[in-house]
């Protein structure tokens, strides 16, 4: 087991933070159903507001990249330099990119193992075949509205039977889609 672990934080470059919030993850959402992607949402909402964003406000960067994000013209314009400053603070994944739809539509795509935040690859999280529990979609979602100065950008979800998705997996990429809202 320390091996893998070892193997593990050589092979995506993991801080002790990126192990211990992973970890911590992984755990609650291992808790055979006490915890789901929307109470995680719900939680990273509080923190986000309350801790981490005025952390950010602190940071030499902020300003400026505040500024470029707020003179793009489509979503994926505005969302890149807010992912750019997230990745230079939290070091996210080791590939993380926007892509543009159209201007209203923006997806944000992360390298799934390459992801140091990921409650299955990192945190080891047994979940049942396609659900979620990733940090991303909220992180960011509210990181880009705040940097912004309102709100507009909204995480999209979409329906599977039963079940709301955050984000789609596919071909080792975690899709995270993003839509102006009517203030853009």
């Amino acid at each position: 087991m320390n091996t893998e672990i070892k193997e593990l934080i050589d092979e995506r470059q993991l801080s002790q933070w990126h192990l211990m919030i992973a970890s911590l993850l992984g755990s609650l959402a291992s808790q055979q159903g006490m915890f789901n992607q929307a109470f995680l949402n719900r939680l990273l909402k509080h923190s986000m507001d309350k801790f981490i964003i005025p952390y950010f406000q602190t940071l030499p960067d902020y300003n400026e990249a505040c500024d470029t994000a707020r003179h793009g013209t489509t979503i994926a314009q505005r969302l890149k330099p807010v992912v750019a400053f997230m990745d230079n603070v939290f070091g996210l994944a080791g590939q993380v990119e926007v892509i543009e739809k159209d201007d209203n539509h923006a997806t944000f795509i992360v390298g799934s193992a390459g992801c140091r935040f990921c409650p299955i690859g990192v945190g080891k999280a047994e979940l049942a075949p396609g659900d979620t529990f990733c940090p991303f979609p909220t992180m960011l979602e509210e990181t880009a509205n705040e940097m912004l100065g309102e709100k507009v950008l909204k995480t999209v979800l979409t329906r599977e039977g039963m079940k709301t998705k955050i984000l789609k997996k596919e071909d080792g990429n975690c899709f995270i889609s993003y839509v102006a809202t009517q203030n853009a």
